[in-house]
């Protein structure tokens, strides 16, 4: 079962890789990049799911297990928000390196958890809920 869920989440990440609209979303961090990917912003009710690519300045975070001995270029997440509860949950999590290559991390049971105020979590939140459905 979890290899199929990685299997799917990587043919999902492949494909959001080549049709996309990727934006960068503020942050008050200038090290730290975000960008949101406006094609796959879904909304239902108070939340919205949408997936997001966070990049890393080169050679500052390495894997860990296997990679560790590898520098991670960014990562993709798909992650949905809930505007009112001010929750979020990862349910797709891949990380790509600087070598070229890349893995993805099981996402076994997903569950809501608080923004903390004043990360990029919660620049990623407001970013996400401030915008209009389509």
């Amino acid at each position: 079962m979890q290899k199929t869920i990685a299997l799917g989440l990587l043919l999902l990440a492949c494909g959001i890789s080549q049709a996309s609209d990727w934006v960068s979303v503020p942050l008050t961090n200038p090290s730290k990049v975000a960008m949101i990917d406006n094609d796959s912003v879904s909304i239902s009710g108070n939340v919205r799911r949408a997936w997001f690519k966070l990049i890393m300045p080169p050679h500052s975070k390495k894997g860990v297990g296997m990679y560790e001995n590898r520098y991670v270029a960014y990562a993709l997440t798909r992650t949905a928000f809930d505007c009112q509860q001010k929750n979020s949950m990862t349910d797709g999590l891949q990380w790509f390196y600087e070598d070229g290559t890349n893995n993805t991390t099981p996402q076994s049971a997903p569950e809501w958890a608080p923004v903390a105020p004043d990360s990029m979590g919660d620049a990623l939140l407001s970013y996400i809920c401030a915008l209009k459905p389509k």
